[in-house]
């Protein structure tokens, strides 16, 4: 005999309401609706018409009486909340013209809120459990066996959004033929087609009253006017079975109808990433100053996740440049686990000595990786030094000697060296090719090549045409090092040369006649003398007249002395004049003597005069 096979495929989702899900709370409702039919005359039944009534048509009290004949005592029935059944279409199975069961038709089946004996047979129908988390969905039939207990499989992939619900499908299978008055026997199965266990499952059949119940493996739970079954769980892939036996009373439909409710749990297996970061640095160790440094930057992820916003930052030695500073950040964007990204940083050593370049990588997940490296700039050291006179006197010469050398390791080339000529010098001359720049006052010259630890001279002569103090600085600088310089400081001075000129302006006189001596005091130095002071002696035979000059004459019997004047500036001359008269006759001497300050012996001379008589003898 082919099996027909009513199907239910409910589908609930993973977190149904508490309130329509308790393990061991059965419903009281009465099912809504009915289904009329004549039950058959010569099949009596115990749920005829004709039986008497209970304490109330439809109570649980009536149900529990009809169905304690068949498990015994019944359970005590717990209250369920909100577990009303309503009218749902479904697929049913519906006889052909040929008296065989056609499945696929589709029925609404309702239930009669009275459970009157004699209610008529109806056609099968399926229900679906009110609340936002129960779903229906055809299955197709399974092999029969009872709650499975296949292990759930388990998966060590990546779940990110995949929800993990349970879905039950609840199935009535027949497993005899199905005659007026004979038993016969159906199962009512529950499949878990979902990818998680389905906790606390509560299935509910109800049963047309033109069929007598025999037996039901595994016993209800609950029984009051329909049957429940309690499932603690049934595993994803698993299912529950139960075999009911009954003896129908009428020809046609037979209408079961189950309803299944369940609390559903979700599960799902994330994978924590863990996304890093690690920065090396790749470039040369030793250049020469002025050459390309230019440094590759690899940042990898060795970790297992993607690093988002990764950002590197830069920072350069004082000896070394890029075009985008001495510290500057980078965005490099995302880097996927086990990729890298290559970077070049152009820098260009720029001074000598030991150079630094430091970068850290950094993302939203990282607090930083730091690299660095360090380049030896190999760069020649330059010195100079210029020696020359302390004092010169105005108008000599002076010869200044620049010194350069190069203290570096490598040799250096195109030095170029100047040394300026200070107002109040003239330039005389300079060696090795210098050259004079007169409208800087500048001496310049060009050094091809300095070998390491190699000193070269360079000399110019210069005169001294002002006084005071005069520094002179020279420099030296060449492609690659930075400029140095040294400076030295000439004092010019200035010398008192004062000469003293006596001229007697009548020579010879004749006793008792007049003369004048005129005393001419020059300074043919470079610096004024100062404190000049003028003093004479009259010898015997002369008488002082009077005496005037460049200072105010003073008389003490016969020295006759002038006032000192403070300054007489080079290439400046004072007259004093003494006039006398003569009293005697003879070569008289007049002495005249000169002091100052800027000298430290006097100057002394003396002039002679003839004085005559014109008594003849």
């Amino acid at each position: 005999m082919p099996r027909r096979v009513w199907v239910l495929a409910m589908s609930a989702a993973a977190a149904l309401a508490p309130s329509l899900c308790p393990a061991a709370e059965t419903s009281t409702t009465k099912p809504a609706g009915r289904i009329a039919a004549t039950p058959s005359a010569d099949v009596p039944t115990k749920y005829s018409r004709t039986q008497p009534a209970q304490a109330g048509a439809g109570t649980s009290s009536t149900s529990s009486t009809k169905y304690s004949e068949l498990f015994g005592e019944a359970p005590k029935a717990t209250p369920v909340k909100d577990s009303k059944v309503t009218g749902a279409s479904a697929k049913t199975a519906a006889p052909d013209k040929t008296g065989a069961i056609r499945a696929g038709g589709e029925r609404t089946a309702a239930w009669s809120s009275e459970t009157d004996n004699d209610a008529p047979l109806g056609t099968a129908a399926f229900k679906k459990a009110e609340g936002n988390n129960s779903f229906i969905q055809p299955v197709r039939h399974t092999e029969e066996r009872a709650a499975s207990t296949a292990p759930k499989s388990t998966s060590t992939s990546r779940v990110d959004l995949a929800p993990q619900i349970p879905s039950l499908n609840v199935e009535w299978v027949r497993r005899s033929d199905i005659n007026v008055g004979q038993e016969c026997t159906v199962d009512l199965i529950v499949r878990n087609t979902g990818t998680t266990t389905a906790s606390k499952v509560s299935v509910d059949g109800f049963f047309p009253t033109t069929v007598r119940l025999t037996s039901a493996v595994p016993k209800p739970a609950t029984i009051t006017d329909h049957l429940t079954w309690n499932i603690e769980a049934i595993p994803a892939g698993g299912e529950y079975k139960v075999t009911i036996k009954m003896i129908p009373s009428r020809r046609g439909e037979l209408a079961t109808n189950a309803t299944v409710r369940l609390t559903g749990s979700a599960s799902a297996a994330f994978r924590v990433e863990e996304p890093l970061l690690k920065v090396a640095l790749k470039g040369p160790s030793d250049i020469m100053v002025g050459d390309p440094a230019s440094q590759t930057v690899v940042i990898s992820n060795p970790g297992s996740g993607i690093a988002h916003d990764v950002k590197l930052e830069v920072t350069l030695s004082e000896g070394l440049e890029c075009s985008k500073g001495s510290q500057f950040v980078m965005d490099v964007g995302s880097i996927n686990a086990g990729e890298s990204q290559t970077i070049r940083l152009p820098v260009a050593a720029v001074k000598g000595g030991r150079q630094t370049v430091t970068v850290v990588a950094t993302s939203t997940s990282d607090a930083g990786h730091t690299a660095s490296s360090v380049i030896n700039v190999l760069a020649p050291a330059l010195q100079v030094a210029i020696d020359g006179p302390g004092l010169r006197y105005k108008g000599r010469n002076a010869k200044y000697v620049v010194t350069v050398k190069n203290d570096g390791s490598v040799p250096t080339t195109n030095v170029r060296v100047t040394q300026n000529v200070a107002e109040g010098f003239e330039f005389v001359s300079a060696d090795k090719g210098g050259k004079f720049d007169s409208s800087r006052n500048q001496v310049s010259w060009l050094v091809s090549r300095i070998e390491p630890n190699q000193s070269v001279n360079l000399i110019c002569e210069l005169t001294a045409n002002a006084l005071g103090s005069f520094a002179m600085t020279a420099q030296a600088a060449n492609d690659t090092a930075s400029m140095v310089e040294a400076s030295t400081t000439t004092n010019v001075e200035g010398s008192s040369a004062l000469s003293m000129k006596v001229i007697d302006l009548d020579d010879p006189v004749e006793v008792g006649g007049e003369t004048a001596y005129e005393i001419r005091v020059s300074n043919e130095g470079t610096k004024a003398a100062t404190g000049v002071t003028v003093t004479c002696d009259l010898p015997a035979g002369l008488e002082l007249i009077n005496a005037r000059g460049a200072t105010e004459g003073i008389s003490d019997g016969r020295i006759v002395g002038f006032k000192p004047l403070a300054s007489l500036a080079p290439g400046t001359e004072a007259i004093f004049r003494v006039h006398v008269r003569s009293t005697q006759e003879g070569n008289l001497r007049f002495r005249a003597r000169v002091t100052s300050n800027s000298i430290e012996e006097p100057l002394l001379i003396e002039e002679q005069t003839k004085f005559y008589s014109d008594v003849r003898r």
